[in-house]
């Protein structure tokens, strides 16, 4: 059965994200899924982070601590250092949810020519209980050449050749990175399969790179803060580069009610409040 197992590297890129390292790091270790290595890149964290990546350093195979270009760069030269087929990245302060690594396998298994999988991510604050649910739809090729996919979030698995045939990641995006490299996997005719399972735990907390601004007392909730202004700059690209017309995007949107994974956003109600670790679905 091992031999059967694909091998997966999860590339951490980190900085100062010592208080929810750890249970990044564990939510890998829990998996035991024996075919996957770790690689932690840190930006030059000054907190506790080193600590943390020592005591787990048995269980990875590759880490730095060195001021880099941001969280971009950082993943594509983590991915530099991986030796397995399929490649993902898991912010270091978010989790993998339990048996994601042997689900995945199982999808790539059944589908040995796609090159990349989209799971579906569960929103959870800063202790980890969930706040909100909603799986997205399956692929679509007819849609999705058009460009009109729900991401789900940073839950990709891709193979390694494939992301690095086409460049990895933008340096240049610092936050809508990820989406703009799924635009260009289907641009350049590598269609994905989705992942019906919630795959990745997504952590919102006021130092959060993409959630800080959702809270009053995070700075970057200040307008005039320079991520705004990288954002829209990211936004107006992929709508240059990747839209279509509102009429196509309207159509795409009703058409998301006659899709079971719509109506998980009641069904997976179930799960609020509820602790990441345990969740299976």
């Amino acid at each position: 059965m091992q031999n059967k197992l694909v091998d997966i590297s999860i590339i951490i890129p980190s900085f100062n994200q010592g208080l929810y390292l750890e249970q990044t790091l564990q939510s890998i270790i829990n998996q035991q899924y024996p075919n996957v290595e770790v690689i932690v890149m840190d930006g030059g964290s000054t907190d506790n982070s080193i600590e943390i990546i020592k005591k787990y350093e048995s269980n990875i195979i590759y880490w730095q601590s060195q001021k880099d270009n941001g969280q971009s760069a950082a993943i594509n030269e983590g991915v530099k250092h991986a030796k397995g087929t399929f490649v993902t990245w898991l912010n270091s302060d978010d989790v993998l949810l339990d048996n994601t690594l042997f689900t995945v396998n199982e999808y790539i298994q059944a589908n040995p020519d796609i090159d990349w999988f989209l799971g579906n991510v569960l929103w959870m604050d800063k202790k980890g209980y969930v706040i909100k649910v909603g799986k997205t739809e399956k692929e679509n090729t007819f849609w999705n050449k058009k460009h009109l996919f729900s991401n789900g979030g940073p839950s990709a698995f891709m193979r390694k050749s494939c992301f690095t045939e086409l460049g990895g990641l933008r340096e240049d995006f610092h936050y809508m990175m990820d989406t703009e490299l799924w635009h260009r996997f289907i641009m350049c005719g590598h269609p994905f399969v989705r992942i019906n399972k919630y795959c990745w735990g997504l952590r919102l907390h006021e130092a959060a790179k993409m959630s800080g601004h959702n809270f009053k007392n995070s700075i970057l909730a200040n307008k005039n803060h320079p991520s705004w202004i990288q954002k829209e700059k990211e936004s107006s690209f992929l709508k240059k580069h990747y839209s279509c017309s509102w009429f196509w995007i309207k159509l795409w949107k009703f058409s998301k009610l006659f899709n079971t994974s719509f109506y998980s956003r009641f069904i997976d109600r179930k799960l609020l409040g509820n602790q990441y670790s345990g969740i299976y679905l």
